[in-house]
């Protein structure tokens, strides 16, 4: 009786409505030089293990069920309300017993656009869903612990995967992710052993989370490499060289092993970079790691000096290049290995010389900085000769 009540009210509603209705890259000398921008550990003598990302496994997509034979399911298996925003139908919770479930295109002449947060949550019901291609967006949570979901079908126009989307969704071993997607969250596709992942033509985990990879080539668009043992996102691509960073944090250090007046150019962090880890790579690899001007630029809401230009193999990105290569903080997100959001250090001098810039967990670059003989996640970047 509630729900025939509440299906009443959003018709009249939606009635009423009707009714009333008529990167770029930064530019180089010829020889590579960074954009000019804006507890403690010691240096140890090991190197940090190499984090592998999860590669395409294959280029062929694994079958799918054809969904496209099921049969729609009616307006009242679902709540739902008008968005005013996309001028379509936001489904805000599956109320239905069926286990096969086909989204309708359309309620009451408006399009289903968006498939809200949690509305399948913890739902062991449903096996097979398939989603409209007028649904372009996925919410938070949308199908997190579904356990026994086997097969769904994206659709053509989805363009955001919320966070944890299809988390614990153990029963679901592939999915294919619409070439028009250019936004996913964290751990979309965790908690599922052997998923495999397919996304403009290359297919990603199936001994493994491939979350943290489809969140790198996806929210930045990069491509990843593999040198030395470490996965790379690709920034730029130069005059035969490539800008790369590490697709990982890989490890934890102090920016700094004191708490003192600090620069770039005079910090323990620089040195290890430049020292233990630069000499961990062998003769060939570092026979093409490019030695680059890096312009050390004051922060650009204090002032505090950055200090000398360097001259280095190995280097952290800058402020401003934390900013000009990712397109929001979402891309900015880094992990460690075992897949935890973390903190990075960037370059750039902070309010004072006793802090460093760093990049949030959440993506946010903080100028403010923090004190330097706090131990943060460490990037390298590196002009690499192609």
């Amino acid at each position: 009786m509630k729900t025939r009540i509440l299906l009443t009210i959003i018709a009249l509603s939606l009635a009423l409505s009707l009714a009333a209705c008529g990167g770029g890259g930064s530019t180089y000398e010829s020889e590579p030089e960074t954009r000019r921008t804006a507890t403690s550990d010691a240096a140890p003598t090991t190197t940090p293990s190499a984090p592998t990302a999860e590669p395409p496994a294959t280029t062929t997509e694994p079958p799918r069920a054809d969904l496209s034979k099921l049969s729609e399911n009616p307006e009242t298996d679902f709540e739902f309300k008008l968005n005013p925003e996309t001028d379509g139908i936001e489904i805000i919770k599956y109320i239905g017993t069926e286990t096969k479930v086909r989204i309708p295109e359309t309620i009451y002449e408006k399009p289903v656009k968006i498939i809200a947060a949690g509305v399948f949550y913890d739902n062991w019901t449903i096996e097979q869903v398939y989603i409209p291609d007028t649904v372009t967006e996925l919410a938070d949570s949308a199908f997190y612990g579904c356990g026994g979901l086997t097969d769904v079908r994206l659709p053509d126009g989805l363009t955001n995967i919320g966070n944890e989307t299809f988390y614990g969704c153990k029963s679901l071993t592939g999915i294919t992710i619409p070439d028009k997607v250019t936004s996913i969250g964290n751990e979309a596709f965790s908690g599922i052993p052997d998923i495999t992942v397919s996304y403009k033509g290359a297919v990603y985990g199936g001994n493994g989370d491939p979350s943290i990879v489809l969140a790198a080539v996806i929210n930045t668009g990069s491509e990843i490499i593999n040198f030395g043992g470490y996965d790379w996102l690709v920034l730029e691509k130069k005059d035969g060289r490539a800008l790369i960073l590490s697709l990982y944090v890989l490890e934890y250090k102090a920016y700094n092993d004191e708490y003192t007046d600090v620069t770039w150019e005079t910090c323990t962090l620089r040195t290890y970079l430049n020292f233990n880890f630069y000499n961990s790579f062998g003769a060939d690899d570092k026979a093409k790691i490019a030695e680059t001007r890096v312009i050390n630029n004051d922060n650009p809401n204090y002032g505090t000096s950055g200090g000398n230009d360097t001259t280095d193999k190995i280097f952290l990105l800058s402020i401003d290049e934390a900013n000009e290569y990712f397109s929001d903080g979402n891309a900015r997100v880094a992990y460690n290995s075992k897949g935890n959001a973390s903190d990075w250090w960037l370059r750039s001098p902070g309010i004072n010389s006793y802090y460093a810039a760093y990049v949030y967990d959440d993506g946010l670059v903080y100028v403010d900085g923090i004190r330097v003989y706090y131990s943060y996640g460490v990037r390298p970047a590196l002009w690499l000769n192609l």
